[in-house]
């Protein structure tokens, strides 16, 4: 950095070689090249970047970035506690390879390689399991979008994903319940029936048996 005449910083580089005579150095030549605005471009942009990451980081579900390979460029805080990483143990990591279970990895890559050459259109949301550092699966729901360079092809694929793995437990303890519940009614010698404001909304089998219909 420099201090220029008006007080501001200004920044630049610098290269030089000796100047030799007689075998004896007799000074030094080279130049100086500006390089203020590239380095106030530069800062900009890293500010942009830390406020971004600012936003993301407050969100309450995983947020990842990844390439076209499956690289990991970018991930927040809740993602890294979801899958129980530090965030340098994730970046720069293939997604498929290291982060999801075996039971869905070959699938999703396929998926992803159909996506890429264009054989299916990107889907707006799914499902998939996930690893974690402990080796625990979790359910994850996805909402993905998707950056194109200029000839259409995938360039980034901006993920966007909430942990569902209580919720989806609590729905098929709910469903078996009912299951249980229904099974049981079923085969009671009983007539049972449930009506609501008049209206018969539900009767199991030994009904139709007792009235004939």
């Amino acid at each position: 950095s420099r201090k220029c005449k008006d007080g501001s910083t200004g920044y630049h580089s610098f290269s030089a070689r000796p100047v030799t005579k007689a075998g004896k150095i007799i000074g030094i030549e080279g130049f100086i090249i500006d390089t203020t605005e590239r380095k106030n471009a530069m800062d900009a942009v890293i500010q942009e970047q830390e406020k971004a990451q600012r936003y993301i980081d407050v969100a309450k579900v995983m947020f990842m970035i990844q390439d076209a390979k499956g690289t990991v460029v970018l991930i927040n805080k809740k993602g890294c506690e979801i899958l129980g990483y530090e965030e340098h143990e994730i970046i720069g990591k293939d997604w498929y390879d290291n982060f999801l279970p075996d039971s869905v990895r070959q699938k999703t890559k396929d998926g992803i390689a159909g996506l890429l050459s264009k054989k299916h259109e990107p889907e707006e949301y799914h499902e998939n399991y996930i690893l974690t550092g402990t080796g625990e699966e979790r359910l994850m729901g996805w909402y993905n979008s998707y950056v194109y360079d200029e000839n259409g092809d995938i360039e980034n694929i901006y993920c966007s994903g909430e942990d569902i793995t209580e919720r989806n437990k609590a729905e098929q303890a709910l469903k078996e319940s009912e299951e249980r519940y229904r099974a049981l009614v079923e085969r009671a010698n009983d007539g049972i029936a449930i009506v609501r404001n008049g209206e018969i909304q539900f009767i199991n089998s030994r009904v139709f048996e007792l009235f004939g219909y």
